[in-house]
Protein backbone atom coordinates (compact mmCIF):
# COMPACT_ATOMS: atom_id res chain seq x y z
CA UNK A 1 0.00 0.00 0.00
CA UNK A 2 1.33 3.81 -0.84
CA UNK A 3 0.46 6.44 1.53
CA UNK A 4 0.83 9.89 2.22
CA UNK A 5 0.95 12.18 5.51
CA UNK A 6 0.67 15.71 4.37
CA UNK A 7 2.31 17.47 7.41
CA UNK A 8 4.96 16.21 10.18
CA UNK A 9 3.98 17.61 13.27
CA UNK A 10 2.79 15.33 16.66
CA UNK A 11 0.13 13.33 14.60
CA UNK A 12 1.72 12.75 11.25
CA UNK A 13 5.15 11.62 13.60
CA UNK A 14 3.21 9.45 15.64
CA UNK A 15 1.74 7.77 12.95
CA UNK A 16 4.97 7.44 11.45
CA UNK A 17 6.05 5.68 14.60
CA UNK A 18 3.16 3.64 14.27
CA UNK A 19 3.88 2.13 10.83
CA UNK A 20 7.53 1.72 10.93
CA UNK A 21 7.33 -0.38 14.32
CA UNK A 22 4.70 -2.48 13.12
CA UNK A 23 6.07 -5.81 11.67
CA UNK A 24 3.86 -4.97 8.23
CA UNK A 25 6.29 -2.01 7.49
CA UNK A 26 7.41 -4.02 4.48
CA UNK A 27 4.12 -3.94 2.63
CA UNK A 28 3.92 0.34 2.95
CA UNK A 29 5.49 3.13 1.38
CA UNK A 30 4.86 6.07 3.11
CA UNK A 31 6.17 9.32 1.63
CA UNK A 32 5.61 12.36 3.95
CA UNK A 33 5.29 16.10 2.94
CA UNK A 34 6.55 18.22 5.38
CA UNK A 35 7.82 22.12 4.36
CA UNK A 36 9.78 22.64 7.81
CA UNK A 37 13.12 21.38 7.89
CA UNK A 38 12.26 19.94 11.54
CA UNK A 39 10.51 17.10 11.89
CA UNK A 40 7.82 16.28 14.69
CA UNK A 41 7.21 19.49 15.89
CA UNK A 42 4.93 21.39 13.78
CA UNK A 43 4.02 25.31 14.70
CA UNK A 44 3.31 24.20 18.45
CA UNK A 45 7.22 23.13 19.60
CA UNK A 46 9.03 24.81 16.79
CA UNK A 47 12.34 26.31 18.45
CA UNK A 48 11.08 29.69 19.97
CA UNK A 49 11.17 31.60 23.18
CA UNK A 50 11.56 29.56 26.46
CA UNK A 51 7.89 32.00 27.69
CA UNK A 52 5.97 30.22 24.85
CA UNK A 53 5.02 27.40 27.63
CA UNK A 54 3.17 24.20 27.80
CA UNK A 55 -0.18 24.10 30.21
CA UNK A 56 0.45 20.59 30.88
CA UNK A 57 2.64 19.27 33.78
CA UNK A 58 6.00 17.63 33.12
CA UNK A 59 4.37 14.16 33.86
CA UNK A 60 1.76 13.92 31.54
CA UNK A 61 3.68 14.66 28.24
CA UNK A 62 5.02 11.21 27.56
CA UNK A 63 4.81 10.24 24.28
CA UNK A 64 5.18 6.49 25.09
CA UNK A 65 1.99 5.11 26.48
CA UNK A 66 3.40 2.25 28.30
CA UNK A 67 6.01 4.64 30.19
CA UNK A 68 3.93 7.97 31.23
CA UNK A 69 7.52 9.26 32.73
CA UNK A 70 9.63 9.16 29.81
CA UNK A 71 9.34 13.06 29.95
CA UNK A 72 10.66 13.23 32.82
CA UNK A 73 13.37 10.81 32.38
CA UNK A 74 14.05 12.54 29.00
CA UNK A 75 14.48 15.72 31.29
CA UNK A 76 16.57 14.57 33.89
CA UNK A 77 19.66 13.91 31.36
CA UNK A 78 19.15 16.92 29.03
CA UNK A 79 17.41 19.44 30.89
CA UNK A 80 18.20 18.51 34.51
CA UNK A 81 16.10 21.91 36.14
CA UNK A 82 13.14 20.83 34.28
CA UNK A 83 12.91 17.30 35.63
CA UNK A 84 10.19 17.98 38.34
CA UNK A 85 6.51 16.74 37.72
CA UNK A 86 4.64 19.92 38.00
CA UNK A 87 7.42 21.86 35.56
CA UNK A 88 5.14 23.39 32.99
CA UNK A 89 7.27 23.10 29.72
CA UNK A 90 9.09 25.40 27.11
CA UNK A 91 7.44 24.26 24.15
CA UNK A 92 10.84 24.59 22.34
CA UNK A 93 12.10 21.79 24.53
CA UNK A 94 9.13 19.44 24.46
CA UNK A 95 9.63 19.60 20.38
CA UNK A 96 13.73 18.87 21.31
CA UNK A 97 11.74 15.98 23.19
CA UNK A 98 9.42 14.81 20.42
CA UNK A 99 12.53 14.75 17.92
CA UNK A 100 15.00 12.77 19.99
CA UNK A 101 11.66 10.15 20.66
CA UNK A 102 9.78 10.10 16.98
CA UNK A 103 12.05 11.17 15.02
CA UNK A 104 14.22 8.41 13.93
CA UNK A 105 11.36 6.60 12.33
CA UNK A 106 11.69 9.21 9.15
CA UNK A 107 14.84 7.21 8.51
CA UNK A 108 13.34 4.22 7.80
CA UNK A 109 13.87 3.04 4.25
CA UNK A 110 10.16 2.58 3.78
CA UNK A 111 9.64 6.43 4.44
CA UNK A 112 10.26 9.02 2.22
CA UNK A 113 9.95 12.73 3.53
CA UNK A 114 9.47 15.18 0.38
CA UNK A 115 10.08 19.08 1.80
CA UNK A 116 7.37 20.14 -0.49
CA UNK A 117 4.19 22.21 0.61
CA UNK A 118 0.75 20.32 -0.58
CA UNK A 119 -1.37 23.09 -1.97
CA UNK A 120 -4.68 20.58 -3.47
CA UNK A 121 -5.48 17.10 -3.76
CA UNK A 122 -8.03 15.37 -6.21
CA UNK A 123 -9.70 11.95 -6.11
CA UNK A 124 -9.93 9.80 -8.98
CA UNK A 125 -12.04 6.50 -8.28
CA UNK A 126 -10.25 5.17 -5.21
CA UNK A 127 -6.72 6.83 -5.41
CA UNK A 128 -5.67 10.31 -4.32
CA UNK A 129 -3.35 12.95 -6.00
CA UNK A 130 -1.51 15.62 -4.07
CA UNK A 131 0.01 18.96 -5.77
CA UNK A 132 2.79 20.57 -4.25
CA UNK A 133 3.52 24.23 -4.30
CA UNK A 134 5.96 23.66 -7.11
CA UNK A 135 2.78 22.90 -9.16
CA UNK A 136 3.64 18.65 -10.01
CA UNK A 137 0.86 16.35 -9.31
CA UNK A 138 2.49 12.82 -7.32
CA UNK A 139 1.46 9.24 -8.27
CA UNK A 140 -1.30 7.67 -7.07
CA UNK A 141 -1.82 7.41 -3.24
CA UNK A 142 -4.49 4.56 -1.60
CA UNK A 143 -4.32 6.73 1.27
CA UNK A 144 -3.86 9.74 2.74
CA UNK A 145 -3.78 11.25 6.01
CA UNK A 146 -3.99 14.71 6.81
CA UNK A 147 -2.16 16.31 9.60
CA UNK A 148 -2.19 19.76 8.80
CA UNK A 149 -2.04 21.47 12.65
CA UNK A 150 -4.72 24.25 13.49
CA UNK A 151 -6.93 26.50 11.97
CA UNK A 152 -5.01 29.82 11.17
CA UNK A 153 -5.59 32.17 13.82
CA UNK A 154 -9.27 33.86 13.73
CA UNK A 155 -9.32 37.64 12.43
CA UNK A 156 -12.60 38.68 14.04
CA UNK A 157 -12.04 42.34 13.42
CA UNK A 158 -11.29 42.39 9.80
CA UNK A 159 -7.47 43.45 10.05
CA UNK A 160 -5.34 40.66 8.20
CA UNK A 161 -3.56 42.26 6.02
CA UNK A 162 -2.63 45.70 7.60
CA UNK A 163 0.85 46.46 7.98
CA UNK A 164 0.66 46.77 11.76
CA UNK A 165 -1.34 43.57 12.69
CA UNK A 166 0.45 40.47 13.47
CA UNK A 167 -2.33 37.53 12.94
CA UNK A 168 -0.40 34.65 13.73
CA UNK A 169 2.38 35.38 16.72
CA UNK A 170 4.62 32.64 16.82
CA UNK A 171 7.10 31.77 16.59
CA UNK A 172 7.20 34.64 19.28
CA UNK A 173 11.16 35.07 19.00
CA UNK A 174 10.90 35.81 15.50
CA UNK A 175 7.29 38.20 14.93
CA UNK A 176 7.59 40.01 18.51
CA UNK A 177 11.52 41.02 18.63
CA UNK A 178 11.30 43.94 16.50
CA UNK A 179 9.14 45.82 18.66
CA UNK A 180 10.00 49.04 19.53
CA UNK A 181 9.53 50.27 23.19
CA UNK A 182 7.86 53.62 21.90
CA UNK A 183 4.71 51.39 20.12
CA UNK A 184 1.63 51.35 21.64
CA UNK A 185 1.03 47.66 21.32
CA UNK A 186 -2.01 45.85 21.98
CA UNK A 187 -3.12 42.10 22.52
CA UNK A 188 -6.07 40.41 21.15
CA UNK A 189 -6.83 37.61 23.52
CA UNK A 190 -6.44 36.85 27.40
CA UNK A 191 -5.79 32.98 26.32
CA UNK A 192 -2.19 31.15 27.25
CA UNK A 193 -0.79 32.38 23.65
CA UNK A 194 -1.52 35.87 24.67
CA UNK A 195 0.02 35.27 28.17
CA UNK A 196 3.07 34.20 26.44
CA UNK A 197 3.40 36.78 23.74
CA UNK A 198 2.87 39.25 26.85
CA UNK A 199 6.01 37.63 28.98
CA UNK A 200 8.15 38.23 26.16
CA UNK A 201 6.94 41.63 25.34
CA UNK A 202 7.33 42.40 29.14
CA UNK A 203 10.67 40.54 30.15
CA UNK A 204 12.35 42.07 26.36
CA UNK A 205 11.50 45.69 26.08
CA UNK A 206 10.53 48.55 28.40
CA UNK A 207 7.71 49.77 26.74
CA UNK A 208 6.61 54.28 27.16
CA UNK A 209 3.14 53.53 27.43
CA UNK A 210 1.23 49.88 28.72
CA UNK A 211 0.66 46.88 26.59
CA UNK A 212 -3.25 46.49 26.35
CA UNK A 213 -4.52 42.85 26.83
CA UNK A 214 -7.75 43.37 24.91
CA UNK A 215 -10.70 40.80 25.95
CA UNK A 216 -14.23 41.36 24.47
CA UNK A 217 -15.75 39.87 27.51
CA UNK A 218 -15.57 41.12 31.51
CA UNK A 219 -14.35 37.52 32.87
CA UNK A 220 -11.86 36.76 29.88
CA UNK A 221 -9.30 34.36 32.04
CA UNK A 222 -9.29 30.58 32.65
CA UNK A 223 -8.79 28.80 35.62
CA UNK A 224 -4.83 28.93 37.09
CA UNK A 225 -3.21 25.84 37.68
CA UNK A 226 -0.55 24.87 40.05
CA UNK A 227 1.31 22.05 41.31
CA UNK A 228 -0.33 19.02 39.89
CA UNK A 229 -2.29 16.73 42.48
CA UNK A 230 -0.58 13.25 42.97
CA UNK A 231 -2.92 11.69 44.88
CA UNK A 232 -5.21 8.84 43.53
CA UNK A 233 -7.86 9.70 41.43
CA UNK A 234 -10.84 7.63 41.33
CA UNK A 235 -13.35 7.89 38.15
CA UNK A 236 -15.98 5.36 37.42
CA UNK A 237 -15.99 6.76 33.99
CA UNK A 238 -14.00 5.11 31.14
CA UNK A 239 -14.29 3.44 27.92
CA UNK A 240 -16.03 0.25 29.13
CA UNK A 241 -19.13 2.32 31.67
CA UNK A 242 -19.46 4.34 28.14
CA UNK A 243 -19.80 1.30 26.42
CA UNK A 244 -22.01 -0.24 29.21
CA UNK A 245 -24.27 2.96 28.94
CA UNK A 246 -24.43 2.87 24.77
CA UNK A 247 -25.63 -0.72 24.88
CA UNK A 248 -28.30 0.02 27.45
CA UNK A 249 -29.97 3.26 26.32
CA UNK A 250 -28.59 3.20 22.37
CA UNK A 251 -26.55 6.51 24.07
CA UNK A 252 -25.29 8.02 26.70
CA UNK A 253 -27.87 9.81 28.01
CA UNK A 254 -26.55 13.31 29.41
CA UNK A 255 -27.86 13.27 32.96
CA UNK A 256 -26.32 9.47 33.42
CA UNK A 257 -23.00 11.45 32.70
CA UNK A 258 -23.46 14.39 34.87
CA UNK A 259 -24.79 12.32 37.82
CA UNK A 260 -21.98 9.42 37.79
CA UNK A 261 -19.53 13.05 37.16
CA UNK A 262 -21.02 14.06 40.53
CA UNK A 263 -20.65 10.76 42.31
CA UNK A 264 -16.57 10.96 41.06
CA UNK A 265 -16.28 13.97 42.10
CA UNK A 266 -17.74 12.98 45.76
CA UNK A 267 -15.25 10.18 45.94
CA UNK A 268 -12.41 12.25 45.19
CA UNK A 269 -13.80 14.89 47.68
CA UNK A 270 -14.15 17.88 45.88
CA UNK A 271 -16.77 20.12 46.90
CA UNK A 272 -18.91 20.57 43.92
CA UNK A 273 -19.69 23.97 45.47
CA UNK A 274 -16.16 24.40 43.44
CA UNK A 275 -17.62 23.59 40.23
CA UNK A 276 -20.21 26.91 40.21
CA UNK A 277 -18.54 29.22 38.83
CA UNK A 278 -19.64 32.76 39.54
CA UNK A 279 -20.00 35.56 36.93
CA UNK A 280 -16.85 36.87 38.98
CA UNK A 281 -14.82 33.86 37.81
CA UNK A 282 -12.44 34.45 35.17
CA UNK A 283 -12.40 38.54 36.47
CA UNK A 284 -8.80 39.81 37.51
CA UNK A 285 -10.11 39.85 41.42
CA UNK A 286 -10.60 36.22 41.10
CA UNK A 287 -7.49 34.97 39.19
CA UNK A 288 -5.79 36.68 42.00
CA UNK A 289 -7.35 35.82 44.78
CA UNK A 290 -6.85 31.88 43.19
CA UNK A 291 -3.04 32.67 42.46
CA UNK A 292 -2.67 33.73 46.62
CA UNK A 293 -4.59 31.37 48.49
CA UNK A 294 -3.91 27.43 48.13
CA UNK A 295 -6.89 25.65 46.48
CA UNK A 296 -6.21 21.38 47.09
CA UNK A 297 -10.19 20.66 45.56
CA UNK A 298 -9.41 23.22 42.46
CA UNK A 299 -5.94 21.03 42.10
CA UNK A 300 -7.42 17.46 42.48
CA UNK A 301 -10.46 18.71 39.73
CA UNK A 302 -8.03 19.76 37.81
CA UNK A 303 -6.24 16.07 38.45
CA UNK A 304 -9.31 14.92 37.51
CA UNK A 305 -10.05 16.87 34.11
CA UNK A 306 -6.63 15.63 32.61
CA UNK A 307 -7.62 12.06 33.80
CA UNK A 308 -11.12 11.90 32.09
CA UNK A 309 -9.27 14.00 29.24
CA UNK A 310 -8.95 10.55 27.36
CA UNK A 311 -12.37 9.63 27.71
CA UNK A 312 -13.71 13.42 26.46
CA UNK A 313 -14.02 12.61 22.05
CA UNK A 314 -15.89 9.16 22.89
CA UNK A 315 -18.31 10.85 25.49
CA UNK A 316 -18.95 13.49 23.57
CA UNK A 317 -20.05 11.45 20.38
CA UNK A 318 -22.19 8.55 22.74
CA UNK A 319 -24.15 11.60 23.53
CA UNK A 320 -27.44 12.38 21.03
CA UNK A 321 -27.60 15.36 19.22
CA UNK A 322 -30.03 17.03 21.51
CA UNK A 323 -27.95 15.88 24.87
CA UNK A 324 -24.65 17.47 22.73
CA UNK A 325 -26.73 20.59 22.15
CA UNK A 326 -27.78 20.74 26.07
CA UNK A 327 -24.11 20.06 27.28
CA UNK A 328 -23.00 23.06 25.08
CA UNK A 329 -25.67 25.47 26.34
CA UNK A 330 -25.42 24.32 30.04
CA UNK A 331 -22.23 22.87 30.94
CA UNK A 332 -19.47 23.26 28.11
CA UNK A 333 -18.90 27.31 28.88
CA UNK A 334 -18.52 26.06 33.05
CA UNK A 335 -16.43 23.00 32.11
CA UNK A 336 -14.19 24.69 29.43
CA UNK A 337 -12.62 26.45 32.37
CA UNK A 338 -11.25 24.21 33.83
CA UNK A 339 -10.47 22.68 30.47
CA UNK A 340 -8.00 25.08 29.10
CA UNK A 341 -5.55 26.18 31.98
CA UNK A 342 -3.35 28.88 32.47
CA UNK A 343 -0.38 27.98 34.61
CA UNK A 344 0.12 30.03 37.83
CA UNK A 345 3.66 31.04 36.64
CA UNK A 346 1.91 33.18 33.40
CA UNK A 347 -0.21 34.62 35.58
CA UNK A 348 2.08 35.40 38.22
CA UNK A 349 4.36 37.63 35.27
CA UNK A 350 1.04 39.57 34.21
CA UNK A 351 0.05 40.85 37.40
CA UNK A 352 3.43 41.98 38.34
CA UNK A 353 3.79 43.72 35.56
CA UNK A 354 -0.32 44.94 35.90
CA UNK A 355 0.88 46.35 39.26
CA UNK A 356 3.90 47.55 38.03
CA UNK A 357 1.70 49.84 35.34
CA UNK A 358 3.20 47.92 32.50
CA UNK A 359 0.03 45.99 31.27
CA UNK A 360 -3.59 47.04 31.52
CA UNK A 361 -6.63 44.94 30.76
CA UNK A 362 -9.31 46.23 28.32
CA UNK A 363 -12.41 44.30 27.98
CA UNK A 364 -15.88 44.39 26.80
CA UNK A 365 -14.11 45.14 23.06
CA UNK A 366 -16.90 46.21 21.37
CA UNK A 367 -15.06 47.02 18.00
CA UNK A 368 -11.32 48.09 16.88
CA UNK A 369 -11.24 50.67 13.60
CA UNK A 370 -8.17 51.10 11.32
CA UNK A 371 -6.97 54.84 11.50
CA UNK A 372 -5.30 57.13 8.26
CA UNK A 373 -1.56 56.51 9.75
CA UNK A 374 -2.31 52.44 9.95
CA UNK A 375 -3.07 52.35 13.63
CA UNK A 376 -5.86 51.12 15.35
CA UNK A 377 -8.73 52.74 17.66
CA UNK A 378 -10.06 50.08 19.74
CA UNK A 379 -13.35 50.93 21.77
CA UNK A 380 -15.20 49.42 24.25
CA UNK A 381 -18.76 48.80 24.80
CA UNK A 382 -19.01 51.03 27.47
CA UNK A 383 -17.55 53.83 24.49
CA UNK A 384 -13.87 54.31 26.16
CA UNK A 385 -11.51 54.45 23.27
CA UNK A 386 -7.69 53.40 22.90
CA UNK A 387 -5.60 54.10 20.31
CA UNK A 388 -2.75 50.97 19.87
CA UNK A 389 -0.42 51.45 17.00
CA UNK A 390 0.98 47.25 16.93
CA UNK A 391 -1.83 44.43 16.98
CA UNK A 392 -0.57 41.12 18.06
CA UNK A 393 -3.70 38.73 17.49
CA UNK A 394 -4.00 35.73 19.53
CA UNK A 395 -7.90 35.79 19.38
CA UNK A 396 -7.84 31.80 18.71
CA UNK A 397 -8.36 29.74 15.79
CA UNK A 398 -10.73 30.33 13.06
CA UNK A 399 -13.22 27.16 13.03
CA UNK A 400 -15.63 28.50 10.23
CA UNK A 401 -14.26 27.00 6.95
CA UNK A 402 -15.67 29.23 4.58
CA UNK A 403 -13.34 32.65 6.01
CA UNK A 404 -10.49 30.11 7.03
CA UNK A 405 -10.26 29.38 3.67
CA UNK A 406 -8.99 32.95 2.84
CA UNK A 407 -5.87 32.05 4.65
CA UNK A 408 -5.30 28.33 3.82
CA UNK A 409 -4.99 27.57 0.20
CA UNK A 410 -5.06 23.84 1.03
CA UNK A 411 -8.16 24.08 2.35
CA UNK A 412 -9.66 26.49 0.15
CA UNK A 413 -9.11 23.88 -2.88
CA UNK A 414 -10.16 21.21 -0.20
CA UNK A 415 -13.66 23.07 0.26
CA UNK A 416 -13.79 24.47 -3.62
CA UNK A 417 -13.69 20.90 -5.02
CA UNK A 418 -16.56 19.39 -2.38
CA UNK A 419 -13.87 17.15 -1.24
CA UNK A 420 -14.26 18.37 2.75
CA UNK A 421 -18.13 19.54 4.67
CA UNK A 422 -18.06 22.06 7.29
CA UNK A 423 -19.15 20.67 10.77
CA UNK A 424 -22.02 22.61 11.84
CA UNK A 425 -20.45 23.52 15.17
CA UNK A 426 -17.26 24.30 13.53
CA UNK A 427 -13.94 22.86 11.79
CA UNK A 428 -14.16 19.81 9.33
CA UNK A 429 -16.49 16.98 9.10
CA UNK A 430 -15.39 13.76 10.02
CA UNK A 431 -17.09 9.86 10.66
CA UNK A 432 -16.21 9.09 13.88
CA UNK A 433 -14.53 7.11 15.23
CA UNK A 434 -12.46 6.69 11.46
CA UNK A 435 -11.83 10.25 11.55
CA UNK A 436 -12.66 9.93 7.38
CA UNK A 437 -13.44 13.06 5.53
CA UNK A 438 -17.01 13.37 5.16
CA UNK A 439 -17.50 14.95 1.43
CA UNK A 440 -20.65 17.03 1.14
CA UNK A 441 -22.01 14.73 -1.83
CA UNK A 442 -20.96 11.28 -1.59
CA UNK A 443 -20.27 10.57 2.69
CA UNK A 444 -17.76 9.62 4.30
CA UNK A 445 -14.73 9.09 1.80
CA UNK A 446 -12.44 5.90 2.55
CA UNK A 447 -9.21 6.03 3.66
CA UNK A 448 -9.34 9.80 3.62
CA UNK A 449 -8.18 10.67 6.91
CA UNK A 450 -8.24 14.61 8.74
CA UNK A 451 -6.14 14.76 12.18
CA UNK A 452 -5.81 17.58 14.77
CA UNK A 453 -7.56 20.37 16.27
CA UNK A 454 -9.50 20.84 12.83
CA UNK A 455 -12.12 17.41 14.05
CA UNK A 456 -11.74 19.24 17.99
CA UNK A 457 -15.35 19.99 17.13
CA UNK A 458 -15.95 16.39 16.67
CA UNK A 459 -13.16 14.95 18.90
CA UNK A 460 -14.25 16.91 21.32
CA UNK A 461 -11.06 18.87 23.62
CA UNK A 462 -8.72 17.35 21.50
CA UNK A 463 -6.21 20.62 21.67
CA UNK A 464 -4.21 17.88 24.11
CA UNK A 465 -0.94 15.74 23.73
CA UNK A 466 -2.38 12.73 24.36
CA UNK A 467 -5.76 12.57 22.34
CA UNK A 468 -3.85 13.54 19.42
CA UNK A 469 -1.05 10.80 20.02
CA UNK A 470 -3.74 8.22 21.10
CA UNK A 471 -6.21 8.82 17.89
CA UNK A 472 -2.96 8.69 15.44
CA UNK A 473 -2.35 5.34 16.53
CA UNK A 474 -5.76 4.05 16.46
CA UNK A 475 -6.18 5.20 12.73
CA UNK A 476 -2.49 3.80 11.83
CA UNK A 477 -3.86 0.09 13.50
CA UNK A 478 -7.09 0.38 11.94
CA UNK A 479 -5.08 0.69 8.50
CA UNK A 480 -2.33 -1.96 9.14
CA UNK A 481 -6.08 -4.58 10.03
CA UNK A 482 -6.95 -3.33 6.05
CA UNK A 483 -3.54 -5.01 4.98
Amino acid sequence: MKMAIVGAGLSGATLVNEFVNHPTINKLQIDVYEPRDLLCVGQAYQPDTDEAILNLHAQDVSVKPDDPSDALKWLDEYYPSYANPHTFLPRSIYGEYLIDRLGGAFKHPHVHVIQHDIKDLKIDGTKYYLQSHHELWSDAYDAVFLCIGHPPYADYYELAGQPNFIQNPFPIQEKLQHIHSTQRVGIIGTSLSAMDALKFLVHHTQFDEPVQLLSHIDTPFNSVKKSRDLGKIYSAINHNWIDSQVKKWGHLPLNQFIKTLRSDLKENQIDLEQLKISESMGSLKSVEAALKHDEPEINKLQSYIVYLNQFFPDLYQALTPSDRDRYEQDYAPKFNRYLSQIPAESFDVFFKAYHQGQVDLVSNIQSIDIQDDESFLVTTQENKQIAVDLLINTAGFEFDVTRAAHHDPFVKNLYDREIITPYYRGGIHVSWPNCEVIRPRSGHQPNLYLLGHWISKIQYANNNILLIQQKARELARNLINQL
